[in-house]
């Protein structure tokens, strides 16, 4: 990783003493450190737009943590937690998280118009015919996706708070409502979006929206999510470095996509079984026509029945196996 001063493209000053000049009252000692900072030269660039969003006290404080391929590349941090006090922004600053799911559900979107489930520019009632109440018939999911939607306001949708927990509700309310003025007009759909997105996939797929969610995720071996907390996370890096990108390809291919996948030292374990039984087999089958001559060949017509029964299916498996390769 690169130490901040030795790039050229990265200003380490405003990471040395703070963001933007301090004012008179606060004093220099308070402002972050940059010696734990992570800044790898292909995101030098990166790191110098973060910095720019806080050059006032008014701005505030905030950290940009990236990882690239499982690693981490970029961990910077700038400002103030507490402008009035001076209290500087640290690597483990605690911050609110808000519309952090509009990822993970947009995400899932995109991962149904790759499969050709959804597309962005067919009405949201082709996949949800109730919403086409009150002149929405025409209104696009490319709408939704980029909050055009004119249906963005909450005041009363809900008759208690609590029926904002209830996405279903929520949705059925959406769709019998008219589209506000802002309707092919950008206007952030804070409370709504996920409402909308979970009422599409799930008329699309026709599937409980958490179920497609977690479709294809990886669990641990007894079917719970991974978590550093819950120390059960499997690292693909791990895998390979200790028994070789095979048997993580193994276990690729023979996993039931069907269902969520698991993986864990027990299912490594018996991949790393399998695998040594296959090549193991491999081996013998190769030693037995390491001195194979033209001459020793049998005639299809002279083999007995079992045999050509045999190269009657090997045929048929390499056939199948040519095809899923094209």
């Amino acid at each position: 990783m690169l130490d901040p001063s030795t790039s050229s493209s990265f200003d380490p000053e405003p990471f040395d003493r703070g963001p933007f000049d301090p004012e008179p009252s606060v004093p220099v000692a308070a402002w972050t450190s940059p010696s734990a900072h992570r800044v790898d030269p292909r995101f030098t660039a990166v790191a110098a737009a973060f910095q720019a969003l806080y050059r006032k006290p008014r701005d505030g404080g905030g950290a940009l943590a990236v990882y690239l391929h499982g690693q981490p590349v970029l961990d910077v941090w700038a400002g103030f937690a507490d402008v009035e006090t001076g209290r500087p922004w640290r690597s483990d600053t605690m911050a609110m998280s808000f519309s952090t799911t509009k990822g993970v559900t947009s995400t899932v979107v995109h991962r149904l118009i790759a499969k050709g489930v959804l597309d962005v520019n067919e009405p949201v009632a082709t996949y949800w015919p109730a919403f086409a109440a009150r002149d929405k018939h025409d209104l696009l999911l490319a709408d939704v996706m980029t909050h055009r939607s004119g249906l963005h306001r909450v005041r009363g949708i809900a008759e208690a708070s609590g029926d904002l927990l209830d996405h279903r509700r929520m949705a059925a309310t959406l769709a019998g409502r008219r589209t506000e003025d802002t309707r092919g007009v950008p206007a952030y759909h804070a409370m709504t979006y996920g409402y909308l997105i979970a009422a599409i996939v799930e008329g699309a797929t026709g599937r409980p929206f958490e179920e497609v969610l977690t479709h294809g995720f990886v669990n641990d071996e007894d079917g719970r999510k991974m978590s550093k907390s819950l120390g059960n996370v499997v690292s693909p890096q791990d895998v390979i470095r200790q028994s070789g990108a095979e048997i993580l390809r193994l276990w690729a291919m023979s996993s039931d996509y069907a269902e969520d996948l698991r993986i864990g030292p027990d299912i490594i374990k018996a991949n790393v079984d399998s695998y040594r039984r296959l090549r193991n087999t491999l081996r013998f089958l190769l030693g037995n026509l390491a001195h194979y001559r033209d001459d020793l060949t049998v005639p299809y017509q002279d083999m007995p029945e079992l045999e050509r029964y045999m190269l009657a299916r090997l045929a048929e498996l390499d056939a199948l196996v040519r095809e899923g390769y094209r």
